[in-house]
């Protein structure tokens, strides 16, 4: 039979959760327990401590989400320098662009300052486009 956990038990097993990298399960977390923090404890004892459970559906989920967003490895260094090369210009390019974004804004910015506008004014929501109302060229 599994011992009761305490206070310090809890947070260190919150602890391993949270620093959690590779395949995550109940049994995989009991190995880490009685390794890392010279812990026995059972799969339902661990499971029945809400702190310990609701952190062990947030490191399976932040897990999740890190192999989904994980980049497909090239096969081999040319194909991988190619791929550095073709992005470290997109970068070049995207910040170009936002610098002379910035630099319009900037413009923009002083003008409306100029002739009295308020931010209120500038965040006001575009009209509603009533196609129904449109006439068609040369018709009044």
């Amino acid at each position: 039979m599994g011992r009761h956990l305490r206070e310090t038990d809890v947070s260190a097993v919150i602890g391993l959760l949270e620093r959690w990298d590779g395949d995550l399960g109940w049994e995989s977390l009991r190995g880490a327990c009685k390794q890392a923090l010279s812990m026995t404890a059972s799969r339902q004892t661990l499971a029945r401590n809400h702190a310990i459970a609701d952190a062990f559906h947030a490191a399976k989920r932040r897990l999740k989400e890190v192999d989904n967003n994980r980049t497909p490895m090239p096969g081999s260094l040319r194909m991988a320098g190619a791929r550095i090369r073709r992005l470290e210009s997109e970068v070049s390019q995207l910040r170009e662009a936002n610098r002379i974004l910035m630099e319009r804004f900037v413009k923009w910015q002083y003008n409306a300052y100029a002739r009295g506008l308020l931010e209120q004014d500038l965040d006001r929501a575009l009209p509603a486009i009533d196609r129904g109302r449109t006439l068609p060229v040369g018709r009044s």
